[in-house]
């Protein structure tokens, strides 16, 4: 891959990263000062800030390994071992990410719909939660992909 292809990437994952740390801290840092005369319930508080830092800790994990990835293919070394076990780690996190959202983002959405009374709201967390399984589901089978090269790669270098 040319250098300039991955170049614009790691700009764009730099980005994708510095908006969701500054989502999770701007929204936790917002909702922990309550500026605001409505004081919101603790336990949707609590959920908010478990949701919030639930999910961006493994995104940034994620960004981390997709920088580590696009070493891998600046060096020619994505058909390697090491390069697996960084899609591996990408894969666990969207996992992560996914389990959080479903176990805790539609329950919080559900509470914030009840409390103001507009069931839209529950739909917000069942695309966030089915996004990241697409997500998951790729990465998946991404990395399968990977694992099954590379045991091709190798296959062809023995009878070579």
């Amino acid at each position: 891959m040319k250098k300039g292809i991955t170049l614009i990437l790691r700009f764009v994952l730099f980005l994708a990263g510095a908006a969701m740390l500054m989502l999770s801290i701007g929204a936790a840092l917002s909702v922990l000062t309550r500026t605001s005369d409505y004081i919101p319930p603790l336990h949707l508080v609590i959920l908010l800030l478990v949701l919030l830092f639930g999910t961006a800790i493994p995104f940034c994990i994620a960004i981390f390994n997709a920088f580590v990835m696009l070493y891998y293919i600046d060096k020619n070394r994505v058909f390697t071992q090491p390069s697996v076990k960084v899609m591996r780690r990408i894969k666990r996190c969207t996992v992560a990410v996914f389990i959080v959202l479903a176990a805790i983002g539609i329950p919080f959405f559900s509470l914030w719909a009840h409390i103001s009374i507009s069931p839209g709201l529950v739909l917000i967390g069942v695309a966030l939660a089915g996004g990241a399984f697409i997500v998951a589901i790729f990465t998946a089978l991404l990395c399968r992909l990977l694992h099954d090269a590379i045991a091709l790669q190798s296959d062809s270098d023995l009878t070579i």
